[in-house]
């Protein structure tokens, strides 16, 4: 942005200094030019008058006039009888290069002395505006070609590769490259890339472990439930029903087969959740004022098309070293469930920071949690009493606390009764 306007600056200077030039330096030197031919011009009708008078004859004088050395000299002067004035002798040629006197002999004009000068100035501006054409189609030339090279002809090989690694994770990286234009394009381009295989890897992985845990549970639970329903049977037709110790064995054995089926189904959420919510970070240094635009942009056009009051505040410029993007995905998922628990009457972000670390709190007006559920909404697959006829799967407030013990901190949740808001804060240590 900088270069753009330090070149913006230069081109505006250079056309003004040529408009200037054009508008004041022109016409004042012109100016000066026809004042100097008028004094040379008058002096010379002078002695062309004087030696007329002295009895030489006109076209004698005229030729005498050119032998002089005077300055601004016309370069031709001709002597119109008075008697013959046909023609078009006294119309302008050469854009107004000849200046026309009359000749007096005895106080009476016998004729008109044509004084005819080359025009310089015309083809200097003639030359200047030709100059600034040239100009502007060398740099209008110039311009297209530097876009070609360094923009289209890039992009379009650029604009490929998304649909290539949509369809093929595996393909090659794009080149890296130190242009300051594509340069981080590529760069992104290529960490979306590891990103997309490693998602496909685990992706991979993780139905690999799911149909190995579906596998294990169907084999699991599948001795337990032919057990109760054969006890099951057992009582139904009173097999059992002449000894009743043997009735209490029989319940006991119902209720380990019901246990081992509880622990299976346990296993099986245990496990569910932590695949829902595994996260590697990637530490990196920014402010956190970055992130506080990053989630502004994000948000503030769609809360305001939902005529949502919501602000973000951050008045730090400290430096984090942390995973930015982890960040924004925990305040995001907050966000999501100030919109959809909320009552819509404003949603407010604030980051502030300490020579500890950094605080990240997301209020919401809406219906206050109860104190005993706040310990709680953080588990998997839980969900607070005001979540009914809410979507939701119970995971997004799991994964943001895994994502922040990730990063060495933690999620908590509190009322504010005074002000009728629920506040989700994260502290990340730096």
């Amino acid at each position: 942005m900088k270069r753009l306007v330090i070149s913006l600056a230069a081109v505006t200077l250079l056309f003004l200094s040529l408009a200037l030039l054009w508008l004041f330096a022109v016409p004042k030197l012109t100016l000066s030019r026809i004042n100097a031919r008028s004094v040379t011009v008058n002096r010379l009708n002078s002695v062309l008058e004087n030696e007329i008078s002295e009895g030489k004859e006109p076209e004698a004088s005229v030729a005498e006039l050119l032998t002089l050395h005077e300055a601004q000299m016309p370069d031709e002067i001709k002597f119109l009888s008075g008697k013959n004035t046909e023609g078009s002798v006294f119309s302008a040629s050469g854009g107004g290069g000849n200046m026309i006197c009359p000749v007096h002999k005895d106080e009476e004009i016998i004729g008109f002395a044509v004084y005819t000068y080359s025009d310089p100035l015309k083809h200097i501006s003639d030359v200047l505006v030709l100059s600034v054409l040239a100009f502007c189609w060398l740099a209008a030339t110039v311009f297209l070609i530097f876009i070609y090279i360094n923009i289209l002809k890039p992009f379009v090989r650029l604009s490929e590769y998304p649909e290539r690694i949509a369809k093929m994770p595996d393909t090659d990286k794009l080149p890296e490259t130190r242009n300051r234009r594509f340069g981080k394009f590529i760069w992104s381009m290529n960490m979306l890339r590891d990103v997309l295989i490693n998602e496909r890897n685990r992706s991979e992985r993780l139905e690999g472990q799911r149909r190995t845990l579906l596998a294990s549970v169907a084999h699991g639970v599948k001795t337990p439930v032919t057990n109760i329903r054969l006890y099951a049977e057992a009582i139904k037709t009173g097999l059992y029903s002449e000894n009743g110790s043997d009735n209490a064995a029989l319940a006991e054995k119902i209720d380990r087969n019901a246990e081992k089926i509880q622990s299976l189904v346990k296993e099986l959420i245990e496990t569910s959740a932590s695949a829902a919510s595994s996260y590697t970070p990637e530490i990196t240094s920014f402010y956190i004022s970055e992130m506080a635009k990053i989630i502004s942009g994000e948000y503030t056009e769609r809360m305001n098309i939902s005529h949502i009051p919501f602000a973000v505040e951050c008045r730090s410029e400290h430096i984090m070293n942390s995973d930015l993007y982890g960040l924004v995905r925990i305040v995001s998922q907050l966000i999501e469930n100030a919109v959809k628990y909320g009552n819509g009457e404003g949603i407010k972000v604030s980051i502030e920071s300490d020579p500890d670390g950094v605080c990240i709190s997301v209020r919401n007006k809406g219906e206050l949690l109860p104190e005993e559920e706040l310990l709680f909404i953080f588990d998997s697959f839980r969900r607070g009493s005001n979540s009914h006829d809410v979507e939701g799967s119970g995971i997004g407030l799991f994964t943001a606390r895994t994502i922040a013990s990730a990063l060495g901190g933690s999620v908590a949740a509190r009322r504010l009764e005074d002000s009728g808001e629920m506040e989700f804060t994260v502290y990340i240590p730096d």
